[in-house]
Parts: C-alpha cells; sequence; structure tokens
C-alpha cells in the first residue's frame, strides 16, 4: 500500500481518501538533480528511496502536472520545501526529532493485524533456534551421543511402534522434547538385536498389556528361514555362526544356516511382535520344545494369553508336538450346513 515518502505527511492509499480528496501518488524521478531535491524535501536526512517509494499530490502545485489524454501525470518538478519539515542534519538528533520518531513506532505496532503479529514470533522463534544452533556448532557444543536418557529411548521407540501420529503429535506439544524419525532408524539399527529372545519386544508387550483395557489372545507362530551361511566381522565379533542366544564364538561353532524365528500376532488386537529368533545349523524336537516352553513363559508374563501355536508340517515340528505331550491325530468332526466350512489344520 503505498504511502507518502515525506516524514510528516500521514496520506495512504486507502480508497476512502482517493475518493474524498482525490489524491495521487507519484514516483521519484530518476533524474539525479531533480531525484537529490525530493529526497531533501522528505526530511529523512541520508535516507534513499526505493522503487516503490512515493509523494503525494499534497505537496505538488496544479502547473506541477502534465495533462496527457485526460490522464494526471507528475512531471519532474521540483517540489517547494514546507516550512514544517527539519532537514538540517544537526537537527535530526534532537529531542523532537526523537519523540517523533518514538511515537511514528507506537502507531506502527498498534497497526499489527493479529495474523501478522503471529507471524512475526514465529519468525523470531524459527530465527532465535537457529541462531543457538549456530552458536552451538561454532563454539563446539553441539548435541551429545547422551543426550537421551536410555528410559526416554525406550519411551520413543515404544510410542512410534504403537501410533506414529501419536509420537508426532508428542513430539510438536513438547517441543521436540522426542527425536527426529531419523534419530529412530538409528537407535533401531543399534539396538541389542542378539539371538536369543528380545527384552524390548517382551517389555513392548508389557506395555500393550498395560494400555489395554480387555485381555488379550494372540497366537504364537515360528518358521525356520534360510540364511547364506558366511562369517563376518562387524568390528566387535564374528556374526554367522550357530547361536542360540549364549554368544558362543569360535572356530569349533557350526555356521548357522538357517533363524528360527518367533512372532506373536494378536488376536483381539491389531499388533505382530518378533519376540526372538535363533541362528541354527538344524535342530531337533526336544530342543525345539524346550525354546517353545522358555517362550511360552515369557510371554505368560506379560499377561498376554496364546491360545495356539503355528507351524510347519516338518519332520522336526512333528517330534516337537510329540515332546510337547500333544497330538494332531485327534479325530475332528465337521456338522454339515449350507454354509462354507474352511478347516484349519
Amino acid at each position: 500500500m503505498p504511502c507518502c515518502a515525506i516524514i510528516t505527511c500521514k496520506t495512504k492509499s486507502q480508497t476512502a481518501s482517493i475518493e474524498r480528496g482525490g489524491i495521487s501518488f507519484h514516483r521519484f524521478p530518476k533524474e539525479p538533480n531533480a531525484r537529490e531535491q525530493w529526497i531533501d524535501v522528505t526530511g529523512r536526512g541520508n535516507w534513499m528511496p526505493t522503487k516503490t517509494s512515493t509523494i503525494c499530490s499534497k505537496h505538488f502545485t496544479e502547473n506541477d502536472f502534465i495533462i496527457k489524454n485526460q490522464t494526471t501525470n507528475s512531471c519532474n518538478a521540483i517540489i517547494n520545501k514546507p516550512s514544517y519539515v527539519a532537514i538540517s542534519a544537526s537537527v535530526q538528533n534532537c529531542e523532537g526529532t526523537q519523540d517523533l520518531q518514538a511515537q511514528a513506532s507506537s502507531s506502527t505496532l498498534l497497526t499489527l493485524t493479529p495474523k501478522r503479529d503471529k507471524n512475526l514470533k514465529r519468525k523470531y522463534t524459527e530465527i532465535q533456534e537457529l541462531t543457538n544452533r549456530m552458536i552451538a556448532k561454532s563454539t563446539g557444543g553441539g548435541p551429545s551421543k547422551q543426550k537421551y536418557s536410555p528410559a526416554l529411548r525406550s519411551f520413543a521407540l515404544t510410542l512410534d511402534y504403537y501410533s506414529p501420529k501419536a509420537y508426532e503429535y508428542v513430539r510438536k506439544t513438547f517441543d521436540t522434547c522426542l527425536p527426529d524419525r531419523r534419530t529412530l532408524r538409528k537407535w533401531y539399527q543399534n539396538m541389542g538385536g542378539d539371538p536369543g529372545f528380545t527384552a524390548e519386544s517382551i517389555e513392548a508387550l508389557k506395555i500393550k498389556v498395560k494400555s489395554t483395557k480387555y485381555p488379550i489372545i494372540a497366537a504364537l507362530s515360528l518358521d525356520e528361514m534360510a540364511i547364506r551361511r558366511r562369517i563376518e566381522w562387524d568390528g566387535k565379533k564374528l556374526l554367522g555362526h550357530v547361536d542360540i542366544g549364549s554368544g558362543i564364538e569360535g572356530d569349533h561353532v557350526g555356521i548357522a544356516k538357517e533363524a528360527l524365528v518367533f512372532l506373536v500376532t494378536g488376536i483381539n488386537c491389531n499388533f505382530k511382535v518378533p519376540v526372538g529368533y535363533f541362528l541354527v545349523d538344524g535342530i531337533n524336537g526336544r530342543q525345539r520344545a524346550d525354546l517353545i516352553l522358555q517362550c511360552l513363559e515369557l510371554i505368560a508374563e506379560t499377561g498376554i494369553q496364546i491360545i495356539s501355536l503355528t507351524f510347519d508340517g516338518c519332520a522336526a515340528n512333528i517330534a516337537m508336538v510329540e515332546c510337547l505331550n500333544c497330538s494332531i491325530k485327534d479325530k475332528k468332526f465337521l456338522f454339515h450346513t449350507r454354509q462354507r466350512i474352511i478347516q484349519l489344520l
């Protein structure tokens, strides 16, 4: 919105002002001498006009205008200096000028709209945060690797697992007290992950039970997945040997060819959690039965009720069933109805 550049003039290009007085606004001339005289008249000292700076028609006489095709344009006229404009450099720092500047600043603040005020506050906060980060980076006081406590790490990973939207809401509401998702991905990679039953998974199931108002019913599944027979050094230890959670390694230990995975799936609740895995090179029925019993005990401590066990029909799994004193040869009874029946074996 154009306004008059003369310091004592408050004319703005509002519709009401134009209709009432026919006021027009004219940009500063490009001719150097005339431009300097226009700047001198504004009473702003060393101020330099921009491309959009204007002076209203109140400060021109009728002879200063050139009329072409009923259109009024201002020429490069030399404006007479008003008697009430202070142009002396020695007067700029006087008490009267300081009061005028203070009044102008106060009136400007009072005219701020709520939306503009909100945007300015947001930009100020962003600039302040950026400044603090730059200062911390330049002084070597960047974020430490131990910035987040183990308890906060566990809370962040669990919350993000159950509800990513809830994680973003908590992070935004509590002023980024939780880390960014890129940090979470690093934490997932750096978690234990060693063969055996995962303590983090068991703890996550306990939290799920506490946050659910009804008893949780789930199913336990186990299956073997083929892996490449290969030994690798990760910088701390050798990986690829047979490992059932004992951590024993060495040349006397065989190379694993399969990963036996245990998975808990919710029946009346929507979740799937791998609770453990073991690197094996063939495992018999008795060993499988022992691992099943250990897994069921750990899950029972969380409060989840396992009502089914799912596995494929390999010989080792059939032997496992016999070691558990169970049988899959029991007779099954089907009642004939008109509806389609699907039998699960």
